[in-house]
């Protein structure tokens, strides 16, 4: 199996602070964010992973 692309999920409790960390320091742009729920592509010419990084609240998780 060759892996291709890699797409970590973070469960978080501040989904606010991952975003603008992540936006800071690695000029990721959010692809879908409706709060509870991030999705983030890593650009520029900071360190990338292929695919998105995704962050989760973690009440989000416990509703379910």
């Amino acid at each position: 199996m060759n892996t291709r692309e890699l797409s970590p999920c973070f469960v978080t409790k501040n989904v606010d602070a991952c975003r603008d960390f992540y936006q800071c320091h690695f000029s990721a742009k959010a692809i879908f964010d409706c709060g509870w729920y991030l999705n983030l592509r890593l650009a520029g010419d900071g360190p990338s992973i292929a695919g998105t990084t995704r962050f989760v609240l973690a009440r989000a998780l416990q509703a379910q």
